[in-house]
């Protein structure tokens, strides 16, 4: 029986190589927002910035796994990772919400925002039934929007934050709901002068999602944050964009 050597060397080869391949860490990508700050926006390279692309440096550097980003459209980037779309296997810096619990799991929270109602500091606006009628620009899935839309306003969707105070400027909108670190930073980069009228937003806790089921990288993330965390590493990062 005649021995095919070239068959055996190949053989020998893959086994070789197999090992070594399964032992190479695959590069996660993460989904972030565009027009964020100073939680996720561009710097003036168009690179991602902001609170929480630092904090998920921090992150993958304690897991010493490669990451990278891929920045858009907030809409855009959470409708293609829910559904699929691209080979993104987590986003940063995602409201928790009973909805998104549904669809997605999420590793342990690292700070909290609240979204409040911006107008301009000259209208004469003053509780969310003066908006009765009025266009508003919206913050999708968010406590405020909820009760907004229980006084029958009507809310728009906008391309991004800066997009909706632009808006809010030009006096195409009378009304923007936003975390409030995201307006006030806005608004100063802009000139806009603004005020808030009172509503109570219980706050929103923040983490890190990853697709449903994928709870091993959820909870390596949740043990890496706790690390973080007791170092006083994300709390430097929070003073760093106030």
């Amino acid at each position: 029986m005649r021995v095919n050597y070239w068959f055996l060397l190949f053989f020998m080869v893959i086994q070789i190589l197999t090992p070594l391949v399964s032992q190479t860490p695959s590069t996660q990508i993460g989904g972030i927002a565009l027009g964020y700050p100073p939680y996720q926006f561009t710097d003036p390279q168009g690179l991602p910035t902001g609170i929480d692309a630092d904090i998920t440096q921090l992150v993958f550097q304690e897991m010493k796994k490669p990451f990278q980003f891929v920045q858009g459209k907030w809409d855009t980037i959470y409708l293609n990772f829910v559904h699929k779309v691209e080979p993104v296997t987590f986003l940063c810096g995602v409201e928790v919400t009973p909805e998104r619990q549904r669809l997605l799991d999420f590793s342990k929270p690292y700070y909290h925002r609240s979204s409040v109602i911006f107008v301009k500091a000259e209208s004469t606006y003053e509780k969310v039934a003066d908006l009765y009628g009025k266009i508003i620009a919206g913050d999708r899935d968010s406590f405020i929007e909820k009760q907004v839309e229980k006084n029958r306003i009507r809310v728009m969707v906008t391309a991004s934050k800066e997009d909706s105070f632009q808006k809010l400027k030009a006096g195409d909108i009378v009304a923007v709901i936003a975390p409030l670190e995201v307006g006030n930073w806005i608004c100063k980069q802009q000139g806009i002068q603004v005020r808030t009228l009172f509503e109570t937003d219980p706050g929103s806790p923040v983490a890190f999602a990853v697709a449903k089921g994928n709870t091993e990288l959820a909870m390596e993330i949740s043990q890496v944050l706790d690390t973080l965390q007791k170092r006083g590493l994300i709390e430097a990062v929070m003073k760093k964009y106030r």
